[in-house]
């Protein structure tokens, strides 16, 4: 759809095998879309390989298919500080603000995610600079909220520029990342 990839019944959908033998078989997949999915054209594309590992580079065959007396609602949900956090914290400290959200389907989540002075994405496991991160809504609703996110900086992170890339979608798989929500909070 003209949104980008949609992630309704996850990604790839596994077939099942309705006739035939692993050499010449019929196969099925099924995905139950949003009610309100939104009014477009949309792309199934299909690849295939074989117990060998051989396949297609990249897709054999797409199809397209349309949806309609769906939802006119195109785009990702807004978001944007309600509260920020402070400039400056130590390891062990927590890093928390709100964000709201709003959308006419309905926000579906908002991840949030913390760069490290690397570049990279940090983790509670592979680098070990954030020990714990939770979003969670504690106001309003789905259409209209404020959700307070609550990131807890790992003991053993090191000093430098962290910045949070923030993701967020709405029920009928609009989605967006945005980085120029970020603010890099010095740690040290």
């Amino acid at each position: 759809g003209r949104q980008g990839f949609v992630g309704w019944c996850g990604f790839p959908l596994e077939p099942t095998r309705i006739s035939g033998n692993s050499t010449d078989g019929v196969y099925r997949i099924s995905c139950n879309m949003p009610e309100l999915a939104p009014n477009d054209t949309y792309t199934v594309f299909l690849s295939a390989g074989d117990v060998f590992g051989n396949g297609v580079d990249g897709f054999s065959q797409s199809y397209n298919f349309e949806v309609q007396n769906g939802s006119s609602d195109y785009t990702a949900p807004s978001v944007g500080f309600e509260t920020q956090p402070e400039a400056s914290y130590a390891p062990g400290d927590e890093v928390t603000f709100t964000l709201r959200g709003i959308d006419e389907s309905g926000v579906a989540g908002i991840g949030v995610f913390v760069l490290g002075p690397n570049g990279l994405l940090v983790d509670d496991e592979v680098n070990g600079w954030i020990s714990a991160s939770t979003t969670t809504l504690t106001s309003g609703d789905v259409k209209d909220g404020a959700y307070t996110v609550t990131v807890t900086i790992a003991e053993t992170a090191i000093a430098g520029a962290y910045t949070f890339l923030i993701g967020y979608s709405d029920t009928i798989g609009n989605r967006a990342w945005n980085q120029t929500l970020g603010f890099n909070v010095a740690v040290g």
